[in-house]
């Protein structure tokens, strides 16, 4: 049970993006012997082990490691498929999207393609491109219709529309997730979403786990004219008081309150 569980876990995580240098070698026939069978069953479990634990640096180098051994072609989709994610997870996206090139081109067929093509709309996302990230989740939505990864797709899929103040497209992105995949980690996320304020631009300027820190930034806000407002958020277990100033059905008009803020030396970030 406990590596069904692992195994799960590790097709499906994605997080938060932290920056790191991350070096990827190509295995080669010439060193070592073919690893196969429990021997390279057993060293995938260690590299999910790490993984789950987010030692995603150690990941990465026992899965080049690994790699180095020529394992069996099974075993060497997943590692670089670990690779890949544990590059998202570490921020470094250019070397996330060459992992998952390298698994398109050197497994065409493999059991990884709707997850690597997942971590390639991934990978543009959290580049700022949401374009391509759009045409990629689109894309997995057309070509992998029984994906256990679909419900991701479509969150990302309202993610990428809100970037884009494509309220109605989020929406119903959203609302499609939420009927076809009720018990998903992503509905989860949608409720609050749907019964909030995300489907406006607006700044923030600071978020606080004492409220009564938020409290104060937002009656200093409003003393001098903003129209200043606290969001609860959470972050794992941990409530937090987020102080945002302004609804806007355009990126542009909420740029132009960011600069104005900015001037007063408040730190900010436009949201969604």
């Amino acid at each position: 049970m406990y590596k069904i569980i692992i195994t799960i876990l590790v097709l499906v995580g994605l997080a938060v993006p932290l920056y790191g240098s991350i070096e990827i070698q190509e295995p080669s026939s010439k060193e070592g012997t073919v690893i196969g069978g429990e021997m390279g069953d057993r060293s995938l479990d260690r590299l999910r082990v790490s993984f789950l634990k987010g030692d995603y640096a150690r990941t990465i180098r026992d899965c080049e490691s690994l790699l180095r051994r020529s394992p069996r072609k099974g075993v060497r989709e997943e590692a670089y498929y670990l690779i890949g994610v544990s590059c998202l997870k570490e921020g470094n996206t250019d070397k996330a999207q060459e992992t998952f090139n390298l698994i398109l081109k050197e497994f065409p067929n493999g059991k990884f393609l709707d997850r690597v093509h997942l971590g390639i709309g991934d990978s543009w996302f959290l580049q700022g491109d949401i374009d391509k990230a759009l045409g990629v989740y689109n894309n997995i939505l057309e070509k992998f219709p029984d994906s256990p990864s679909l419900s991701i797709a479509l969150f990302r899929l309202g993610e990428c529309y809100q970037k884009q103040g494509g309220w109605a497209n989020a929406r119903h992105c959203y609302e499609r997730l939420t009927k076809e995949y009720p018990l998903s980690i992503e509905a989860g996320k949608i409720n609050d979403i749907l019964k909030s304020d995300e489907f406006v631009f607006t700044v923030q300027v600071g978020s606080f786990k004492d409220k009564k820190n938020a409290e104060r930034l937002k009656g200093a806000l409003i003393n001098k004219g903003y129209d200043a407002y606290i969001v609860k958020g959470y972050t794992g277990q941990t409530s937090l008081y987020r102080v945002r100033v302004g609804k806007f059905n355009t990126r542009v008009s909420a740029e132009s309150l960011e600069r104005q803020l900015k001037d007063e030396g408040l730190p900010t970030a436009i949201f969604p």
